[in-house]
């Protein structure tokens, strides 16, 4: 049976395909490896070689030493003002808990004072010191016999005005004048 030439076609070019990959199971180390002399003048020339670089014990340490210090450098600068902060806070605290006794102690003082004074008055104002100032600085005595005097109301309820000025008011005159004029012709009108 012959082969046409479509198939042949396939197969070279399935070949061709397979020629130009690397089998999974083999990796190319060339790029890790030491490079020669020649090698690595020509790396040194080129920046995106990839390079071996050997570092010893102590540069490991002193790198990771480095790295330590840096983070307790930055630790040290956090809590340091943090520290301050947390101090001058307790100072100010201090400070106003001292200003509150001095003036829970002037508050005492004050309502000693108040309490003496209330004291003080209600005994100025009481009705037996009263009496006393009365009796013997003003000169008064308690009511008497001799003192009171009886009113007799039977005569009849009357109201008696006394101005203060000697002239009447207007309205008095204007009252008096009508009582004149008309009350004489009033006293007629009865009598006839």
């Amino acid at each position: 049976m012959p082969i046409s030439s479509a198939a042949r076609d396939y197969s070279r070019r399935l070949q061709d395909s397979r020629a130009h990959q690397v089998p999974k199971a083999q990796y190319d180390f060339s790029r890790f490896e030491a490079p020669s002399g020649e090698k690595r003048k020509n790396e040194k020339n080129n920046p995106n070689a990839l390079r071996v670089v050997e570092t010893s014990a102590r540069e490991l340490r002193n790198a990771s030493t480095r790295k330590w210090l840096a983070n307790i450098a930055v630790m040290a600068l956090i809590i340091v003002p943090l520290a301050v902060l947390m101090l001058y806070s307790q100072a100010v605290l201090a400070t106003i808990n001292e200003d509150i006794g001095v003036k829970n102690e002037e508050l005492n003082t004050l309502t000693g004072e108040y309490t003496r004074l209330q004291t003080e008055l209600e005994a100025k104002i009481s009705l037996k010191n009263i009496e006393e100032y009365a009796t013997t600085t003003l000169g008064m005595s308690k009511v008497g016999q001799d003192q009171v005097q009886y009113v007799n109301v039977e005569q009849g309820e009357s109201v008696t005005l006394y101005s203060s000025s000697g002239e009447s008011s207007l309205m008095e005159r204007f009252r008096r004048w009508i009582s004149k004029t008309f009350g004489h012709n009033r006293a007629d009108a009865e009598i006839g």
